[in-house]
C-alpha cells in the first residue's frame, strides 16, 4: 500500500506543475525554458535513478553480508 502511494505522489508531482507552466514561469520572474528543464530533470531522474541506485543497493548488501 505505500509503495502505491508513492507511485501515485511520484505521478502528481511531476504532472501537477505543468497545468500552469507559464503562471509559474512569470510567478518565479524566469523562462519558460528553466521552467521545461526542471521538469524535463525531475522526470530524467525517476527513470534514471533507478538505473544508477539499484545496483549500488546489492553492492551494499553484498558487503553487509560478509561482515
Amino acid at each position: 500500500m505505500a509503495t502505491s502511494g508513492l507511485c501515485l505522489t511520484v505521478a502528481l508531482g511531476s504532472a501537477m506543475p505543468t497545468g500552469d507552466l507559464h503562471g509559474t514561469a512569470i510567478g518565479l520572474n524566469t523562462s519558460n525554458e528553466l521552467i521545461y528543464l526542471s521538469i524535463t530533470l525531475f522526470v530524467v531522474g525517476f527513470g534514471v535513478g533507478p538505473l544508477i541506485f539499484a545496483p549500488r543497493m546489492s553492492c551494499v548488501k553484498v558487503i553487509a553480508d560478509r561482515c
